[in-house]
Formats: C-alpha cells, sequence, structure tokens
C-alpha cells in the first residue's frame, strides 16, 4: 500500500546584480557585488536580497602569492546594502591599500561561525534547526580596486564577487493517494487520513570550509574561476557522535487534512508532510547517520455507498535510506523532495477451476 519517489534538485546559490561607481585606484572605497559573476554560467543564481546582510574577513598581502599575512584588513565586518550609494558596503568605510593586494572571505545565515581564518571559515557542534541556512561565498583572491589581479572570471565586476553557496541541505516530504491503478467499478471511494508522521534526523555537527587559490605561483597567466573547495562539498559536515534525538512531528495530520479518491478524480491533491527542512550534510550510510521516518495512517474504502471497511496502516520509523536507495546522501546546496505516494489494496480476483471427474470401474459380474 506505500510507495516512495524521490526527486533531487540543485539549489541555486544566491546572488543579486548591483553595479557600484569606482574612482581612482588609490582612493577607492571597498564596495561588493553580491552577484552572477561567474563565467560561462552554468546556473542560474537568484537575489540575495538587499534586506539580507553578511560578514566577510579580509587580509593584506604585500606581494602576490606570499605567504600568509598576519595584516587583517577586515574582522567579521558586516556588509549591508546602502540604498543611497546603491552599492553593498560595510558599516564603516574602507579603502583599497594602494600597493599590495587583499583576499575576502565571506559567510552568512542564521548560524554564525565558531572561528574563522584566512583561507577557512568554521562550524564546531552547530546544531541545525529547521528553518536555518547557513552560507559561506567563493572567496574572492588577489583584489586591487575591486578587480582581481588576474582572474578572468570577474571581468566587469564594480565589487569584490561574492557568491554564496547553501552548506545545509533541504527535505520535503508530500503524500498522496493515487488509485489510478483501479479498475473501473461501481460507485467506489477510497479516503486517507494521515494519523501520525514523523522524521528523526541527526541536527547538530561540526565542518571547517577551507578553500584553495588554484593559482599557485603562476600569476603571470590569467586563468578562469579558480576560486575553489579545498575540501569535497558533498558530505563536509561530520555529524556529533550520538546525536540521534532529533524528531520533528509533522502537523498535516487528521481530518481536515483527508486525502479523497473516486473512479471520477482517481489522484487526491498533495499534501506537504514536511516543507523544506533544514538538515545536515550526509552519506546516509554512515556511521553516525541517522535519517528516519515513519508514518501512521488510516485508509477507508467505500464500495456502492453501503459497504466500508477501514484499516489503519503503520509504517515504522525506518531508516530513509532503506525506502530510496537510490539517493545515498544529502548533499549540500540541494533539496531533496520525498513523495509517498498511497495506493489502494490490490483488487480482489477469483481464480476459479472444477476438479475433473474421476473414472472408477465396477467389477464385471455374470448375472
Amino acid at each position: 500500500m506505500k510507495k516512495l519517489f524521490v526527486f533531487a534538485a540543485a539549489v541555486i546559490a544566491l546572488a543579486a546584480c548591483s553595479k557600484s561607481e569606482v574612482n581612482t585606484i588609490g582612493d577607492k572605497a571597498v564596495t561588493f557585488e553580491v552577484a552572477n559573476y561567474v563565467s560561462p554560467v552554468t546556473k542560474a543564481n537568484v537575489s540575495f536580497g538587499t534586506g539580507n546582510t553578511f560578514k566577510t574577513n579580509s587580509w593584506v598581502h604585500t606581494t602576490l602569492n606570499g605567504a600568509a599575512s598576519t595584516q587583517e584588513f577586515m574582522a567579521n565586518e558586516t556588509i549591508s546594502w546602502n540604498a543611497t550609494e546603491k552599492q553593498w558596503m560595510p558599516s564603516r568605510m574602507y579603502y583599497w591599500p594602494k600597493t599590495g593586494y587583499v583576499n575576502f572571505f565571506s559567510y552568512a545565515g542564521s548560524i554564525n561561525p565558531t572561528a574563522t581564518a584566512e583561507g577557512s571559515i568554521s562550524y564546531t557542534d552547530a546544531t541545525i534547526d529547521v528553518a536555518d541556512d547557513i552560507l559561506v561565498a567563493d572567496a574572492a583572491y588577489e583584489y586591487i580596486g575591486n578587480v582581481s589581479t588576474y582572474h578572468l572570471d570577474d571581468a566587469g565586476v564594480t565589487g569584490v564577487p561574492t557568491l554564496f553557496h547553501h552548506m545545509l541541505s533541504k527535505v520535503t516530504f508530500n503524500v498522496k493517494l493515487d488509485a489510478s491503478d483501479a479498475i473501473p467499478s461501481d460507485d467506489y471511494q477510497w479516503e486517507v487520513v494521515v494519523d501520525s508522521c514523523k522524521l528523526g534526523y541527526a541536527n547538530k555537527g561540526t565542518a571547517t570550509f577551507t578553500f584553495s587559490d588554484g593559482q599557485a605561483a603562476n600569476v603571470a597567466a590569467p586563468v578562469a574561476n579558480v576560486q575553489t573547495w579545498a575540501e569535497a562539498k558533498d558530505y563536509a559536515w561530520t555529524i556529533v557522535a550520538n546525536n540521534k534525538d532529533s524528531e520533528l512531528a509533522s502537523t498535516v495530520i487528521g481530518n481536515a487534512n483527508k486525502m479523497t479518491a473516486t473512479n471520477a478524480q482517481k489522484v487526491s491533491d498533495v499534501k506537504t508532510l514536511f516543507n523544506e527542512i533544514s538538515v545536515l550534510p550526509q552519506n546516509l550510510s554512515a556511521a553516525n547517520a541517522w535519517a528516519q521516518f515513519s508514518l501512521t495512517y488510516t485508509i477507508k474504502s467505500t464500495y456502492k455507498s453501503t459497504s466500508t471497511i477501514e484499516e489503519t496502516v503503520t509504517i515504522p520509523l525506518t531508516n530513509i535510506l532503506t525506502y530510496v536507495p537510490s539517493i545515498t546522501g544529502w548533499k549540500m546546496n540541494y533539496k531533496y523532495i520525498y513523495n509517498i505516494i498511497i495506493k489502494p489494496g490490490e483488487p480482489v480476483r477469483f481464480d476459479p477451476a472444477v476438479v475433473n471427474w474421476e473414472t472408477e470401474t465396477a467389477t464385471d459380474k455374470i448375472i
């Protein structure tokens, strides 16, 4: 009576188009462009939203590809949209150094990192709530006056390019009643009411996101898209051991959310049990992974408006990987949609047969 189907779609990286005018290099204020700056564009980037803010850390270097800098330029500085200047700007004015260059590392979201350094951003024992989002931007390396010294993909960008990626995953669970396989009959109706539904998942993890410039020592030969993640982007999080006590109950239950199918309309409306719940990215078969789903529903079958059979079906809390083995994990910056389809039972069929006549011969008798 139950089937699970899944569709996975990439979450679109956040971005917004904004422009900034520039002056001479020595007196130029530092601005940011939370924009679609990667070329060629492989995904559509969506607006960051001018009502939001983000933070950045930056360091000044006196020579290209020099040793790690100890000269911090911005320390967790808040960047917001300046409606007057029509630019993304720090809370106070910063001006570009006349010599050397600056590296930028930015982040946003509802959870702040526990540690930041040049080239890395860390989250330790972060507890993920259902609506949380953690965003980390591609690093912006070797910028002077809003222009990189060698990054070809920054043509036309007039602020420090800041393209964010989601560091979490999102999951959605839908349910519907589907009687489309039922043989047409006279006045048959099915009703399904979800009595309870729970999602169990680990909600505490640790991750360090590190960056690699990718240019190495060859600063004379410009390359495109060199801001790269040094760490694998799929499952960067480590789930805190024994953190398996998070269990969320759906509120889409009871008669108010009843699903009905008839011969005239064989598929019910879709009900969303959990909508875009933020979860830790994880390999679902890993030792500390924990992602489980349970469902109890009542199905009522009525024939000719007179004969009704009512059953309660319980699907115990079970690893989601058991239901959908094709989705082996939840990756960063991805949404996953699980569609639970409830179908009526198999139609009752008969297999009639008649036992063949058997022959028994009587003993001959002369009379």
